[in-house]
C-alpha cells in the first residue's frame, strides 16, 4: 500500500510538472536571465548582472553591459516577470562621459584624483532614440534630462607629491571645470545644469578605497560612510545660480571655501 501511494504521488507530480512547468522566474538565476534579456530588448546590447536582491514583488539589481564591466548601474524589476520598472543605464553613460571630462582636467591641475558621478534616471525620449539608432552616441540625444543637477564625489590625494596645498587655487580649478561642463551641456544637449560636489581631501589609502568601492557599488552605503564619511569634506555647488536646485549654504564664495579648507587643518 505504501509503495502504491508513493508511485501514485510521483505520477501526480509528473503530471503537474508537465502541465505547469517550473518557470525560470522561480529561481534567482532565472530572474537574472529575464532582467538581462529585458535590458537587451530595451537597449539592443548584451548585459550581465553584478548583483540581485529580491524583496517581495520587487527585485533590485546592479548590471553592466557585458563588454564594459566598469559601467555599473542599478534598477528595479518585477521579481515574478523580470519586467523593468526603472534603470539608470542612460544615467551611467552620461556619468561616464562627465567623469572622464572632469578627471582629465582636475588630474592635470590637482594631482592624483578620483571622481565618481552618481548616475541619474533619464526620460523615455533617450531610450527611444537609442533603440531607433542602435547605438549610444550621446551627442545625438537632445532634451529629456529630468534633473538639472549633476552630483559628483571628488577625492583629492593630499599625500601625493603633485598635491599643492592652495585652497584658492583648488576653488578656481573646480570653478573652471564646472563652467566647461555647463557650457558642454548647453551647447551639446541644449540644457542648463548646475553641479554639486562632495570634495574629499584624503590620503592615498582612502583614495584607493573609494576607487575600489565605486567599482562594485552604485550608491553610498554604510560601509562607505564609515570608512570615508568622517574624513575632511566640503560640499560645494557651482554653475549658473538661476539653474538647477539652488542651495544657499552650498554656494560658497572663493573666500568662504578657503575659510572652510583652513578650518579642516584644525580638525
Amino acid at each position: 500500500m505504501r509503495l502504491r501511494h508513493i508511485l501514485k504521488t510521483c505520477f501526480i507530480l509528473c503530471v503537474l510538472l508537465t502541465i505547469f512547468p517550473l518557470t525560470s522566474c522561480h529561481t534567482k538565476e532565472g530572474l537574472e536571465k529575464q532582467i538581462t534579456q529585458a535590458l537587451e530588448n530595451k537597449y539592443g546590447t548584451e548585459f550581465s548582472c553584478e548583483s540581485l536582491s529580491i524583496n517581495g514583488g520587487g527585485a533590485t539589481f546592479v548590471c553592466y553591459p557585458s563588454d564594459d564591466p566598469s559601467l555599473l548601474f542599478d534598477g528595479l524589476a518585477n521579481s515574478k516577470t523580470g519586467e523593468i520598472g526603472y534603470d539608470h543605464f542612460i544615467g551611467a553613460l552620461f556619468a561616464k562621459e562627465d567623469t572622464e571630462m572632469m578627471t582629465e582636467i582636475l588630474s592635470e591641475k590637482l594631482g592624483d584624483v578620483y571622481i565618481y558621478e552618481t548616475p541619474k534616471h533619464y526620460g523615455g525620449s533617450f531610450d527611444e532614440a537609442i533603440i531607433r539608432r542602435g547605438d549610444y552616441a550621446l551627442n545625438d540625444l537632445k532634451g529629456g534630462i529630468l534633473s538639472p543637477n549633476l552630483f559628483f564625489y571628488i577625492f583629492i590625494d593630499t599625500s601625493s607629491e603633485l598635491f599643492i596645498d592652495d585652497p584658492g587655487r583648488d576653488y578656481d580649478v573646480l570653478n573652471d571645470v564646472v563652467n566647461k561642463l555647463v557650457e558642454h551641456y548647453k551647447n551639446v544637449y541644449e540644457h542648463d545644469i548646475c553641479v554639486e560636489m562632495h570634495i574629499y581631501y584624503v590620503d592615498d589609502e582612502d583614495l584607493a578605497f573609494a576607487k575600489e568601492y565605486f567599482q562594485t557599488h552604485v550608491t553610498v552605503y554604510f560601509d562607505f560612510n564609515t570608512q570615508i564619511g568622517h574624513k575632511k569634506m566640503i560640499a560645494l555647488q557651482m554653475g549658473p545660480e538661476d539653474n538647477g536646485e539652488y542651495f544657499e549654504s552650498l554656494r560658497l564664495t572663493r573666500d568662504e571655501y578657503i575659510e572652510e579648507r583652513e578650518m579642516m587643518g584644525q580638525v
